[in-house]
């Protein structure tokens, strides 16, 4: 049985070993750079599993919630160190919690995010050009916007596993070899933990993505601990560049 919600990151870990940048830009990435000065941080929606392959997986909610903690914080401080003006997550709860209806459109724009990413993966799989990807959770972002005062969004997603002993390592560095060879590479593994983060900048007037890109952590850290995730978000947010 192979694992169900990490496999897809795990064939990117495999592209990763490639050249090719995961970095993705919107055509008016650069203009809107120099305009936008405010960015609110979403919770983060890190799920990290324990597999287990002569049964179903167990998800760790306790671990997954720290690691969308410490996500965040990591986001919101790498993004103050590039000179952007991130509003406090006390003033998004507050203002959210005021609102009902707003908190109810940004579960319907998360849901959106994340059907976005597989045209995400897709972009990159395809290696198409920067100048093609012009991905939108469109003006549906608004109402959140002007509740928050902001003038972009980031959207962190990300998934991770541990596994539980045994056969497990095996297993999965044979179903990582496989998928490995059909990128046109060769990996070899025996992890004991991994996953990916996705990080991705959203502009308030129109809801396209401006900016996008994935850690390639892959099977380096371990997403139960606090350097683990720390560490694959600096690494999917370290390329982008600084307020303008």
């Amino acid at each position: 049985m192979r694992p169900r919600h990490c496999l897809p990151f795990l064939m990117l870990v495999a592209l990763t070993l490639t050249s090719c940048s995961t970095v993705r830009k919107s055509a008016d990435f650069q203009k809107r750079l120099e305009e936008i000065k405010t960015v609110a941080v979403m919770d983060p929606d890190i799920a990290i599993e324990r597999l287990v392959f002569k049964g179903d997986n167990e998800t760790l909610y306790d671990e997954s919630s720290a690691a969308g903690k410490q996500a965040r914080h990591t986001v919101e401080e790498e993004l103050t160190n590039k000179g952007f003006q991130v509003i406090p997550e006390q003033v998004i709860q507050d203002k959210l919690k005021q609102n009902p209806d707003v908190l109810l459109t940004l579960g319907k724009i998360k849901d959106r995010y994340s059907a976005l990413l597989g045209d995400v993966q897709n972009h990159f799989v395809k290696k198409m050009q920067w100048k093609d990807f012009n991905l939108s959770l469109t003006s549906e972002v608004n109402p959140l916007v002007d509740l928050l005062e902001t003038d972009s969004l980031i959207f962190v997603s990300g998934s991770g596993f541990v596994n539980s002993g045994g056969e497990t390592a095996g297993d999965l560095a044979k179903t990582l070899l496989i998928g490995a060879a059909s990128l046109g590479s060769v990996l070899y593994v025996e992890p004991t933990a991994g996953g990916q983060v996705h990080i991705s900048w959203v502009d308030g007037d129109n809801g396209n993505l401006l900016w996008h890109n994935f850690s390639n952590a892959g099977i380096q850290y371990n997403f139960t601990k606090e350097k683990g995730i720390k560490n694959a978000v600096k690494g999917a947010i370290r390329p982008f560049p600084k307020q303008k």
